[in-house]
């Protein structure tokens, strides 16, 4: 795919730190390090970054989520889409315990965050 499309790409793996709890879930482990390792997986000088996953479908320009004022804020986070009748049934925060346990709070499942490097950098320094 990237010869076809012109693009060259990277793979990288890190040690678990040391300080922190391991996990024992994939899916955590995965969460953590597109945290972790942002100083390390991207160049200092980007203002943002979008973080998509694989298996995420995405119906609207990413670039209105770069362009958006996040008001110095260090992230942000997309609206959690309902409009799909078809992807009902897949929703189980909306039945059974979780509705239960969360009332009337949101549940945001998908995970396209907006991350401000430099907004990052500051708190990190202070």
């Amino acid at each position: 795919m990237a010869e076809k499309y012109s693009f060259e790409y990277e793979l990288v793996t890190y040690k678990w730190p040391s300080w922190l709890r391991a996990q024992t879930e994939k899916q955590r482990i995965i969460w953590a390090y597109k945290i972790l390792f942002l100083d390390v997986l991207f160049p200092m000088d980007l203002k943002k970054v979008i973080f998509v996953d694989a298996d995420q479908i995405i119906r609207a320009d990413l670039r209105e989520l770069i362009d958006l004022d996040i008001h110095g804020a260090p992230y942000a986070y997309t609206p959690m889409g309902d409009d799909n009748v078809a992807m009902e049934g897949f929703r189980f925060w909306k039945t059974g315990y979780w509705k239960e346990f969360l009332k009337d709070l949101p549940y945001h499942i998908r995970w396209i965050p907006c991350l401000s490097f430099r907004m990052l950098i500051y708190l990190s320094l202070y």
